[in-house]
């Protein structure tokens, strides 16, 4: 079996241990394990200090004993490790999946496998984890995807070997949509679970395919497709709220692209978006360019 979780020598500083991609475990653990109602991007430097002391505490030799043990918590550490490269040797999102495997692959290992001993909090954490590693798959770069299908080759994961090594970009996020849609289905919609639903509906749109429509007619990724559009109802009533504040005082009326300053007395001088958002939630460009620019819209965009 592959090795586990591949030592990262922090450095020390006064005050604290600095790991290589602290930051990007933190982001990826909240992204992850979060839900997205209770991701705050405030303090910063606090988190992050508290999740150098947690990798301090938790060394790859102590959580590799406890996935060992059957402790479906120390599986997922491992797989946010992997994803993020922090305490490893690079980030390697395949590493993060064969771990994963653990939770829904009774193949996987029998001495290993976790999914019947997991609650259904960590069974759908897992599920978040396995979409974020589809989800950094797909959108790698070419040269991080010739180092991921040779990891793909190290690690021989059923679900690669039944599909191929280095498969295009799409074969990621349907898996990544499957991912999501059955962490969503468990009760947890993490902000990754959001962003893999939001990034599909944009595809769709634009190839002028409207997936939630066409899933509905069955039954898969209902669950994601239903928090996608709670999620959508949510930044809509803000964006509403937030249209009524600002018209008790329209003293100007500013291009909605985000750093453009052009701005008007008259609303009507502005050009109305010509998307599919609701119609009194449509916002103003000076010109076309300004819209192509922002696309897909703020209001969607602010959910990932």
């Amino acid at each position: 079996m592959p090795s586990a979780v591949p030592r990262g020598q922090p450095q020390t500083y006064p005050n604290r241990r600095v790991y290589p991609n602290l930051e990007e475990h933190l982001s990826i653990k909240t992204s992850c394990f979060a839900h997205y109602h209770d991701v705050h991007h405030d303090d910063l430097p606090a988190k992050l200090k508290e999740c150098s002391e947690y990798l301090a505490k938790w060394p790859a030799d102590k959580v590799l004993n406890m996935w060992r043990a059957g402790e479906p918590e120390a599986v997922l550490e491992t797989a946010v490790r992997y994803m993020s490269g922090c305490t490893t040797f690079k980030v390697n999102p395949e590493g993060a999946l064969f771990m994963l495997d653990a939770f829904y692959d009774p193949e996987y290992n029998k001495r290993d496998y976790v999914g019947d001993v997991a609650s259904q909090s960590a069974m759908a954490r897992a599920h978040s984890c396995a979409a974020h590693a589809h989800y950094q798959k797909f959108k790698a770069s070419d040269e991080e995807r010739l180092s991921y299908t040779a990891d793909e080759r190290h690690y021989r994961r059923r679900q690669t070997l039944e599909v191929g090594y280095g498969q295009p970009a799409h074969t990621s996020l349907g898996f990544a949509l499957h991912h999501a849609s059955e962490s969503a289905r468990l009760g947890h919609v993490s902000a990754i679970v959001l962003r893999v639903g939001f990034t599909a509906r944009e595809i769709g749109e634009s190839l002028g395919v409207d997936l939630t429509e066409m899933t509905k007619r069955a039954k898969k990724h209902r669950p994601l497709w239903r928090a996608v559009e709670d999620r959508l109802d949510e930044l809509y009533a803000e964006a509403r709220q937030a249209l009524q504040s600002a018209e008790r005082d329209p003293s100007e009326y500013i291009c909605s692209a985000e750093g453009c300053s052009t701005w008007s007395a008259s609303r009507a001088s502005l050009r109305l978006c010509s998307g599919k958002c609701p119609q009194d939630l449509k916002p103003r460009y000076c010109s076309k360019q300004c819209q192509v620019k922002v696309r897909p819209h703020l209001v969607v965009s602010v959910a990932l």
